[in-house]
């Protein structure tokens, strides 16, 4: 009998198995808040097995941290958190929403993100550690409207 995924917002106790998951996909960990303020995660009974997470900053948004672990890509997981994500930025008042990505880029284009010029990105994005420190400069910024 196999057990169904469940999303739900993260809790400050899924911070090293959020942490472990993200690692192991060479994704940023160092600046993540132990609270997980913004986090929605996918779990399959008590195992993680995908995250998401928003950096707010007013009504505009830094896509954290698309994760799934490696026995449970190809189901769907990535895209179902995307959207459960989209829906909380849009009850949050987020109308934009950015992201970097070094691998993911077709992905996010086949959702409705764009590419956008780096030094056109709003302050608030360029002055995140993500931007500012832990993606390579090199890392392609995009961008989807969502309010």
């Amino acid at each position: 009998m196999s057990s169904t995924i469940q999303y739900q917002k993260a809790v400050p106790a899924d911070y090293t198995a959020l942490t472990t998951l993200l690692s192991a996909n060479k994704l940023p960990v160092t600046d993540i808040n132990t609270e997980l303020p913004y986090f929605i995660l996918a779990k399959k009974e008590d195992q993680l097995v995908g995250s998401i997470g928003i950096e707010k900053y007013g009504s505009i948004g830094l896509l954290r941290s698309l994760s799934t672990d490696a026995l449970f890509q190809q189901q769907g997981i990535a895209s179902r958190l995307l959207d459960e994500l989209l829906a909380f930025c849009q009850s949050e008042g987020i109308q934009s929403v950015y992201l970097l990505t070094e691998t993911a880029k077709s992905f996010f284009q086949k959702r409705g993100f764009t590419i956008s010029d780096r030094e056109h990105a709003p302050e608030s994005i360029k002055n995140s550690s993500e931007f500012s420190q832990l993606c390579p400069s090199t890392a392609v910024l995009m961008k989807k409207e969502v309010g």
